[in-house]
């Protein structure tokens, strides 16, 4: 998946980079629940799996873009989150 919504109380590995979203409708699908989040005046679409604690309508979570498809025009970009680039150092 392209996004990963969290609870506010959850742990996350790029806290930093996370946005705030607020959950506007949820749907079960089976295996998974889905979820339409307004962050920023976008609407983003994300899962969680069954297991993972539901959020519910109208709940602030933490969403965090690991990829995102970008239209300008005719033309559509693949844009990935820089909190993903590992840095190696070598001495």
């Amino acid at each position: 998946e392209f996004i990963k919504l969290s609870k506010k109380s959850e742990e996350q590995q790029f806290k930093s980079s996370t946005f705030e979203g607020t959950v506007e409708r949820r749907s079960f699908r089976g295996n998974f629940t889905e979820y339409t989040v307004n962050c920023g005046g976008s609407t983003l679409i994300a899962r969680r799996d069954l297991d993972e604690a539901p959020l519910e309508e109208g709940e602030k979570a933490d969403v965090f873009i690991y990829r995102i498809f970008v239209t300008k025009g005719d033309e559509v970009q693949l844009l990935k989150n820089n909190s993903l680039r590992e840095e190696w150092l070598v001495i």
